[in-house]
């Protein structure tokens, strides 16, 4: 593969040829300096695995289409089934791109993020370091122990009151 760059101020028009090497990223590079994009090959451009599904599915249905719609469609969620299960959903994860040999390709485009609470706290801490070649803002927690602490006042009352007054 070869890219074509035309070089600027060269007085009348000229280019330069340049072989691109044979690795997936190199090609993708190519190809994104061409205008396309991962989601142009039903590639997805980042993926955010949350500790559970209650955050997942707010951030998915509600808050990128409000306040990043530029996302909607290019960025993955994925719920964890709590805690203990967003270290082996990550491996997984990591085994899977690797394993396509995309793995280059999404390690800057992927991100956990765990509750505040000491457990997700320790996940977060222990990713980081099976990880380490991984920049730490890729493992994040949120600053409340408790997702649920980000609900408005109404809603957080109507949970404490017990399931029976939910939705009435």
């Amino acid at each position: 593969m070869y890219q074509v760059k035309r070089m600027p101020n060269a007085g009348p028009p000229a280019s330069e040829v340049h072989r691109v090497s044979d690795t997936p990223r190199d090609r993708l590079g190519l190809l994104a300096s061409l205008g396309y994009e991962l989601a142009d090959f039903e590639l997805y451009s980042g993926w955010l695995i949350l500790e559970e599904s209650s955050a997942e599915k707010i951030i998915r249905e509600f808050i990128l289409k409000w306040f990043a719609p530029m996302l909607v469609g290019r960025l993955r969620t994925c719920a964890a089934q709590g805690a203990a299960d967003v270290e082996p959903r990550f491996i997984d994860f990591h085994r899977l791109v690797t394993f396509v040999h995309l793995e280059p390709l999404y390690r800057d485009r992927s991100w956990v993020i765990c509750d505040g609470d000491e457990a997700g706290q320790t996940v977060t801490r222990r990713l980081r370091e099976k990880f380490a070649d991984w920049p730490n803002e890729r493992f994040l927690n949120f600053n409340e122990g408790d997702f649920e602490r980000y609900y408005p006042a109404p809603i957080q009352r109507k949970g404490r009151a017990g399931a029976g007054d939910c939705g009435q």
